[in-house]
C-alpha cells in the first residue's frame, strides 16, 4: 500500500518488474504525474484492487494496462480523480476552462495582457518566461 502519502513523481517504469505482485495494487491519493507507464502492463497475475486514483495522471491508459482490467475482479480504479484523455503538459488556465494546448506567448484577459508562459503543476503554479501584466490606466 502507497497511498496518500504525497507521492510527487511520475510511475517509475520499473514497478512493471513486480511481475508476481496478485493483488493490493494501491498507488492511489498521492501526486502521481505524467502517463501511465506501459510496462505496468507486465502485472498480468493482478486480480485484485488496482488503484491509481486520485492522482494528476494525465494521457490515455496504455492498452497494456487497460488489458489487465479483465483479470482484476475487484476495484479497478484508474481513470477517477485524474486527467485521463488529456494532454501531458498543458498549459492550464482557470479562465478558460476545456481550451485545450496552445503555442500563445500572450493572452488578454480584461484589462491585463499576460506575456510568458504559465504551467500548472498539481496545485502549484509556475511562471516561465518574462512576464508582464498592465492594469486599466
Amino acid at each position: 500500500y502507497i497511498f496518500d502519502n504525497g507521492l510527487s513523481s511520475t510511475i517509475p517504469t520499473q514497478l512493471g518488474n513486480l511481475v508476481n505482485m496478485t493483488y493490493d495494487w494501491y498507488l492511489m491519493s498521492n501526486e502521481l504525474t505524467g502517463a501511465i507507464p506501459t510496462e505496468i502492463g507486465k502485472l498480468s497475475k493482478m486480480t485484485n484492487f488496482f488503484h491509481l486514483s486520485s492522482n494528476e495522471l494525465c494521457g490515455d491508459v496504455p492498452t497494456e494496462v487497460q488489458a489487465l482490467s479483465s483479470n482484476v475482479n475487484n476495484a479497478w480504479k484508474v481513470t477517477d480523480g485524474n486527467s485521463i484523455g488529456t494532454t501531458c503538459g498543458w498549459i492550464y488556465d482557470a479562465r478558460f476552462p476545456g481550451a485545450g494546448p496552445t503555442n500563445a506567448t500572450s493572452i488578454e484577459h480584461g484589462s491585463e495582457v499576460r506575456h510568458g508562459v504559465w504551467v500548472v503543476v498539481g496545485r502549484n503554479e509556475y511562471v516561465i518566461g518574462d512576464v508582464w501584466v498592465a492594469g486599466k490606466d
